[in-house]
């Protein structure tokens, strides 16, 4: 008897992402520069940017998860008094 997998039967963090970053954030200090991987929301123009959030992923690979939440704290964050 064989016996095939659903591959939507996997968990979340074991099923490829639907998309990589498709832009890159240049970002550079006395010893160099790298591109990382941009996500962003908004329509702010890359000149106009001041601020950013290094979101580091976790074990289980979740992007979207992560995406999430820290747009979450953002929107705290914003609504914050003390902000």
């Amino acid at each position: 008897m064989n016996l095939v997998m659903d591959s939507d039967a996997r968990p979340r963090n074991e099923v490829p992402v639907q998309v990589v970053a498709s832009e890159r954030l240049i970002v550079s200090n006395a010893r160099g520069e790298a591109a990382v991987p941009l996500f962003k929301g908004g329509s702010a123009r890359p000149t106009e940017v001041t601020r950013v959030v290094v979101m580091l992923h976790g074990r289980l690979r979740d992007a979207d998860a992560y995406l999430q939440s820290t747009q979450c704290a953002r929107r705290r964050r914003v609504s914050s008094p003390t902000a």
